[in-house]
């Protein structure tokens, strides 16, 4: 853990100042582009409070990101811009993941959540600046989901789709 202690710095009240700004910060990101709560939150929380141990960080990042993404998820409800299929799914295979993760978390060594933590986050980085294409590593049998995965790395062309107006906004 040679790495944690250079970010050993700050007093108490000047991280606590940082930490709410972090907070802040993380509220607008989630709500904009979904991302925030886990891939910042984790990265800032590590470098704020090195001394703490990863399972630790790690459930503090959870208990913080399920009100900030509940608030935000149901600002999106409000505005109707969520797809219920698409969450129905998420949580079938999210509620036993979460059961394997939270028991695999105390008991995987801490050096090895570095490291499985620092790989999702490049992957997730990958991921939303195009150099990974997941979804066009499908079959091409589905036109509709590998145009997704070319539009998804695209520019938007002049007739592209536009972003159906929020319920209260429509007369």
């Amino acid at each position: 853990m040679r790495g944690r202690s250079r970010f050993a710095v700050l007093d108490i009240r000047n991280t606590a100042i940082v930490t709410v700004t972090v907070g802040a910060i993380l509220g607008v990101l989630v709500s904009i582009s979904s991302v925030g709560a886990g891939a910042v939150g984790i990265t800032a929380l590590i470098i704020l409070y090195p001394q703490l141990p990863m399972a630790r960080i790690i459930g503090s990042d959870i208990a913080h990101a399920v009100p900030l993404t509940l608030i935000a998820g149901v600002g999106h409800w409000i505005i109707g811009t969520v797809d219920w299929h698409i969450i129905g799914s998420l949580l079938a295979g999210s509620l036993p993941g979460i059961i394997l993760g939270s028991y695999l978390t105390v008991r995987v060594p801490e050096p090895a959540l570095r490291v499985l933590l620092a790989a999702t986050l490049i992957l997730v980085a990958g991921s939303e600046c195009c150099w990974l294409r997941p979804l066009s590593l499908l079959p091409v049998s589905s036109p509709t989901i590998t145009s997704r995965a070319v539009r998804r790395c695209s520019p938007p062309s002049r007739g592209a789709r536009r972003i159906k107006k929020p319920r209260y906004l429509r007369a």
